[in-house]
């Protein structure tokens, strides 16, 4: 991974690495950033390849106890510690509740089926949390060419950022 070897040495030291399981299920890896969202709290801060240290000055090796961490401080922020090629990096990012970020809404459009684009689908696509989503094209979007599992970015040079904006743009 390409850590420093204080780094090496802090996380070869951490109790617990077994997360409370066996002996035997003692880790040996660490987690890194696959991926960030855009306009998501820590899009800017944390980047693709960045290897994940400690939260709230504790040491992380197991994607189990990032999630305790991070569902035990929805509403507030944690404390990252990362390696960024070679370097040390420290980034303070808020935690949302994944249920406000949940679509709640859709829109039918001549058969078909347009809502706000989830978290899980916008890690998916690396795009903006409530973006236009289509669902299913049904027969309007369809016959324009348009598939399943598309953003909406503009209709006719016009921004759609948003289901709500799109629909004021269909009016």
């Amino acid at each position: 991974l390409g850590l420093r070897a204080e780094t090496k040495a802090l996380v070869r030291a951490a109790p617990g690495r077994s997360h409370g399981i066996s002996a035997e299920a003692h880790t040996t890896g660490m987690l890194v950033v696959e991926s960030v969202v855009p306009q998501s709290p820590a899009d800017k801060r944390v980047e693709p390849g960045d290897v994940l240290v400690q939260v709230n000055g504790q040491v992380v090796t197991h994607f189990l106890t990032l999630e305790e961490i991070l569902d035990s401080s929805v509403g507030g922020s944690v404390q990252l510690v990362l390696e960024r090629g070679g370097k040390q990096i420290e980034a303070d990012v808020a935690v949302t509740d994944l249920h406000r970020v949940t679509p709640s809404s859709f829109l039918e459009l001549a058969g078909g089926s347009l809502n706000a684009l989830s978290y899980q689908q916008a890690r998916n696509n690396r795009a903006v949390v409530g973006s236009v989503y289509v669902a299913e094209p049904g027969y309007m979007l369809g016959r324009s060419g348009i598939p399943r599992a598309a953003l909406i970015h503009s209709v006719a040079g016009r921004p759609t950022p948003t289901l709500e904006a799109l629909a004021a743009t269909l009016r």
